[in-house]
């Protein structure tokens, strides 16, 4: 357990190299769903893809933003024990501050946060697992942020939680 908090911590503290290119988000959530296939059929985790047809291209990397996705995926799995859903949706929209953008949400059918929870989720060291560090979702918010983006938590206790991620769109030209 303290590997995974020292491992976590000096991941937190090391600012990142962002290696970015343009890409389809679409293509990020491909690779996480892939990569945990195992783990949602472990946990009888149904995955549910909601995508408008054509979405503009953001400028990302696709490494780190991977990692956003698995740790929301992995978090969801661990709420929702057993013979939940997960619902991934992708569009384009409008948002403040940012313009034309790329919205992904994740959206499961857990058991919810408290309002008390929800304000303090994102901060460091906070987790609700005995084995957590408490690193995962503060350095999602960091490297979506890090994007140009913004990340929300939307959470009623009972009816499940919802992460929406916002991204710039690469203007076309």
């Amino acid at each position: 357990r303290l590997d995974n908090i020292v491992r976590n911590f000096l991941e937190f503290s090391r600012p990142h190299k962002l290696k970015k290119q343009r890409i389809h988000i679409s293509n990020v959530l491909d690779m996480t769903l892939e990569l945990l296939i195992y783990r949602l059929e472990l946990h009888s985790v149904k995955v549910i893809r909601k995508q408008d047809a054509s979405l503009p291209l953001i400028e990302g990397d696709p490494e780190l933003l991977k990692e956003v996705f698995v740790n929301l995926m992995v978090n969801a799995c661990e709420a929702i024990e057993n013979g939940g859903e997960v619902t991934i949706t992708e569009q384009e929209a409008v948002a403040e501050n940012i313009g034309r953008a790329v919205v992904v949400k994740v959206a499961d059918n857990g058991p919810g946060m408290s309002e008390e929870l929800q304000k303090r989720v994102l901060e460091p060291f906070e987790t609700t697992k005995p084995q957590g560090t408490g690193l995962g979702l503060f350095i999602a918010v960091r490297i979506v942020k890090e994007h140009g983006g913004t990340l929300e938590l939307h959470s009623t206790e009972g009816q499940g939680t919802t992460f929406i991620m916002t991204f710039p769109a690469v203007e076309e030209g």
